[in-house]
């Protein structure tokens, strides 16, 4: 059995481990380098379709004003692009561009080649293990809001 501390200190550790890890721009073998909070807005916009940044800032989790720093940074890459759209006024959607599109593929293939093991263990997990761990996590998620 897991000791509450050694789930603390592996917690810690990996969140460490990521904020530092993200922080460094990577390249994907392509032209452009994205860090690791970009990379995550491309793959949001990948999975979720077309959104409004306030949308993507809620989806992520993080500030409108993260996200708008993000974007900048992704526009001037040219990996997003902004366009409008009506629903009920004027609104703007971020939507990836062919160049962010191809970096997602490199992206990919690098984190599922990185989480080989990762992906491994959660689909061997039974589900209700499975449904364990997610509720683990969201508490976690939820203890660091209120932290």
């Amino acid at each position: 059995m897991i000791a509450q501390k050694d789930l603390y200190i592996t917690a810690y550790r990996l969140i460490n481990k990521y904020n530092a890890k993200t922080k460094q721009p990577k390249s994907f073998g392509t032209a452009q380098s994205v860090c690791g909070s970009e990379a995550q807005v491309l793959d949001v916009l990948s999975n979720e379709g077309d959104m409004s940044a306030s949308r993507l800032a809620q989806t992520l989790g993080i500030t409108k004003g993260a996200v708008s720093q993000t974007l900048a940074k992704l526009e001037a890459k040219n990996l997003v692009s902004r366009k409008s759209v009506h629903r009920g006024g004027n609104t703007t959607d971020i939507c990836l561009t062919p160049a962010g599109k191809e970096i997602l593929v490199n992206y990919y293939a690098y984190r599922n080649c990185r989480l080989r093991k990762v992906i491994a263990t959660a689909q061997s997990l039974p589900p209700e293990s499975a449904a364990a761990m997610v509720t683990m996590l969201e508490a976690f998620e939820e203890a660091l809001d209120q932290y």
